[in-house]
């Protein structure tokens, strides 16, 4: 603590300063992100209207479709699971891959455990 103007305050933490660039992107998507998942988080913040929006969703969601047929590994698994509660959360229907984030739910991993509780939370509407 110090005192400043008459009152007690805490010392200012430090913060980090990442300078930006290639060795920092991994940072910005979450590292454990995949590459095209970053861009097409991107690609979607950059769109200057809905109807590109939706062209892009449309495209991934098709794209998920085909992936949840294929057998994923537990890492792509997961992220196709996040890419479609992504999907669902801007309004696009991704139903068919609910009963994944359901399944992903009873796995033994915390992380994909965790994944599939919140998927589920997050698509599957009561009523």
């Amino acid at each position: 603590f110090r005192q400043e103007a008459g009152a007690w305050t805490l010392p200012r933490a430090k913060t980090p300063r990442l300078a930006p660039g290639p060795k920092n992107r991994a940072a910005m998507s979450g590292g454990h992100l995949s590459k095209d998942f970053f861009e097409l988080i991107k690609s979607i913040g950059e769109c200057k209207s809905k109807q590109e929006e939706d062209k892009i969703l449309a495209a991934e969601v098709a794209t998920l479709r085909q992936r949840f047929t294929e057998q994923l590994s537990p890492k792509k698994m997961k992220e196709a699971v996040v890419r479609m509660m992504y999907a669902e959360m801007l309004g696009h229907n991704a139903d068919f891959g609910h009963i994944h984030a359901v399944n992903m739910s009873q796995q033994t991993n915390l992380i994909a455990k965790r994944v599939g509780y919140l998927a589920s939370t997050v698509c599957l509407h009561s009523g």
